[in-house]
């Protein structure tokens, strides 16, 4: 019944662009409620964060062994 669901870490695409839409939905509402709501800015931001955290992040879980 309490299933846990994960990305799968297997594709590092898929976790790559996983990172990056999640980081354009961040950046679009903090974008959205505390500045002033630059919907290019939010996605520039939102892609370039997400590209370097899923990096890094996959390079950290792969090669330190967690």
């Amino acid at each position: 019944m309490n299933n846990i669901r994960s990305i799968d870490l297997d594709n590092p695409l898929l976790y790559i662009l996983t990172m990056i839409i999640t980081w354009i939905v961040v950046a679009g509402v903090f974008e959205t409620v505390f500045a002033d709501g630059n919907w290019t800015n939010a996605i520039s931001q939102g892609i370039v964060g997400g590209l370097v955290f899923g990096v890094a992040m996959y390079y950290l879980i792969q090669y330190t062994g967690s």
